[in-house]
């Protein structure tokens, strides 16, 4: 980070590696050195990234072991759960508790985060990125933003068979696209995601 761009703490993006897609997946949300947490499954992966890691989330039974193969990252945080808790779901809590503005998550499994994380949607700008696409919650029911025309977008189709009322966007098989440059617009009376490609 340059010396003259400070970021008020919690105000960038933590970053949270469910999943080590790969570093280049990473590296464009290191940029602002995020608050990074990793959950255990992918720890061996990480460490080769060779960067700082702030929080490891780990079952109670693993964090003995944990705490010599993170020696040389201290200070760290072994956010311990129990067998039967979620990473994710103590993730989302830990941040939230910290203040934390939003989140990216990195999972192979994005509709795990979905399922997961849309009951603290509202209390966190939550983003699921799958190394192709990065997957926001509208928590509002409400987005809009300018596009080129040709923009793909994606909608997680959800079971409750929710209206989205589109603006300058046409279906076309499983995808959206932008019809014309300019204001995309998609509004619901609920949350949804919404899915743009990541490049």
């Amino acid at each position: 980070m340059s010396s003259h761009h400070f970021v008020k703490e919690g105000q960038e993006p933590a970053l949270l590696i469910l999943d080590a897609l790969t570093f280049d997946v990473a590296a464009p949300l290191l940029e602002w050195a995020p608050l990074v947490v990793v959950a255990h499954r992918a720890i061996d992966s990480v460490l080769l990234w060779n960067i700082k890691i702030d929080v490891v989330l780990a079952e109670e039974k693993d964090v003995k072991d944990l705490s010599s193969k993170l020696a040389a990252q201290t200070p760290v945080t072994i956010l311990a759960h129990s067998t039967n808790e979620s990473p994710l779901t103590n993730a989302l809590h830990f941040l939230i508790r910290r203040k934390q503005n939003g989140v990216n998550i990195l999972s192979a499994n994005p509709v795990e985060t979905f399922v997961l994380a849309e009951e603290l949607a509202d209390q966190i700008q939550i983003n699921a990125i799958d190394g192709s696409v990065r997957w926001s919650a509208i928590a509002s029911g409400r987005f809009e933003k300018w596009m080129a025309a040709g923009t793909i977008l994606f909608l997680r189709d959800n079971e409750t068979q929710q209206t989205i009322d589109l603006h300058n966007l046409k279906k076309v098989d499983h995808y959206y696209h932008c019809i014309a440059d300019g204001m995309v617009r998609l509004e619901s009376k609920s949350l949804f995601w919404l899915g743009e490609r990541e490049f």
